[in-house]
């Protein structure tokens, strides 16, 4: 099996500990804390892999900081569902 190219878009946001957090304090949390690197190259369609997903703000703060790049199609992976 050949492997997939991958690339790290996104710098690491600056946020509060989400995990005491609830679902609308989490979004507020997130919101335009994703910013992507400088020398970032966004192809039209990515996959984005987050490890746990609980309320999805990290995902839904991720794929808006890809839809203003001009990314087409944003598919999500995670690993667990919190």
């Amino acid at each position: 099996m050949a492997a997939l190219d991958h690339a790290s878009l996104y710098a690491r946001p600056r946020s509060f500990d989400q995990r005491q957090l609830g679902r609308t304090k989490r979004l507020a949390n997130m919101q335009k804390r994703i910013q992507l690197l400088p020398a970032a190259s966004t192809p039209p369609s990515i996959i984005i892999v987050d490890d746990v997903c609980t309320t999805g703000a990290t995902l839904f703060a991720a794929c808006d900081a890809l839809e203003n790049t001009g990314v087409k199609h944003i598919y999500c992976l995670t690993f667990a569902r919190v």
